[in-house]
């Protein structure tokens, strides 16, 4: 079993802005906490992510990490996923196996999900 957490790293740094996009919430599998997830059971049954925001956002990155991996980018995620364009949600379906030509199934550990955003202006809202 595969025990997934959902770590969010979004500060906000405003520029000129009234209001700043935050996350409103997140669920996996239509939870708002930790799951565990059994990979091996991942194309029948996706680990299912919704992240919400509160106002429209690109959401540049959703990368699943190891909980030791400190930076935890698209170059050191076990899987990323991106989205174009501006809206204020997104939902992801996670198979359990690594990104890449060659995907295998993640080993059983403890995961986490780092998001970066930006604004409709361009703005990275991520530390």
């Amino acid at each position: 079993m595969k025990k997934i957490f959902l770590v969010l790293f979004c500060s906000v740094w405003p520029i000129i802005s009234l209001a700043t996009p935050t996350i409103d919430h997140y669920t996996l599998n239509r939870k708002s906490e930790t799951v565990i997830f059994n990979a091996a059971d991942g194309e029948a049954n996706p680990l299912h992510i919704e992240i919400v925001a509160s106002e429209p956002v690109t959401f540049s990155t959703i990368a699943i990490c190891l909980t030791s991996d400190s930076v935890c980018s698209r170059t050191t995620a076990m899987k990323y996923f991106t989205q174009t364009g501006s809206s204020t949600s997104v939902a992801k379906d996670w198979n359990g196996k690594t990104g890449g030509s060659n995907p295998t199934l993640v080993s059983d550990s403890d995961y986490r999900l780092r998001v970066t955003m930006k604004d409709q202006a361009g703005v990275d809202l991520s530390p």
